[in-house]
């Protein structure tokens, strides 16, 4: 055989050099599994939960403005049950920045509010726990934190 093994390795360098800039071989295809220790590896972490308080804000205004510790960069949600401490929560605000949120006026009831927090789609918080009931009645109390 003529040119032997140094003809075969030049075939073989020619034909990863045509690979190569073809464009077949990318990096954008490679697949590169890591290891369970591997510093490589990315990992979700969880915000603090935010840990709310309610306080009236004035007897004839019938509104809660709601405090907790914000984490900079994140968005918040705020949740209102009228029934019960466990009851059903809904959504009434969402995308807040800072740690405090002042409700609308409120009907006549008995009010717990809950807090969320994210930051992009993978950070998250679980709700808090409910703040202390707080009561919206008629009179010359109108806003009342037992």
């Amino acid at each position: 055989m003529r040119g032997g093994p140094i003809a075969v390795i030049i075939l073989a360098a020619s034909l990863l050099l045509a690979t190569w800039t073809s464009g077949l071989a990318s990096a954008s295809t490679w697949v590169v599994p890591l290891g369970a220790a591997s510093h490589g590896e990315a990992t979700s972490q969880t915000l603090p939960l935010p840990s709310p308080s309610a306080a009236c804000v004035s007897a004839g205004t019938k509104t809660i403005k709601l405090t907790w510790s914000a984490t900079s960069h994140a968005t918040y949600t705020v949740y209102e049950s009228n029934t019960t401490v466990g009851g059903t929560y809904n959504q009434v605000a969402t995308g807040l920045v800072t740690g405090t949120w002042t409700s609308a006026s409120l009907a006549n009831g008995n009010y717990w509010f809950k807090v969320s927090g994210a930051v992009g789609i993978n950070w998250l918080t679980g709700q808090s726990a409910a703040t202390g009931e707080t009561t919206i009645q008629n009179g010359a109390t109108k806003c009342v934190q037992p």
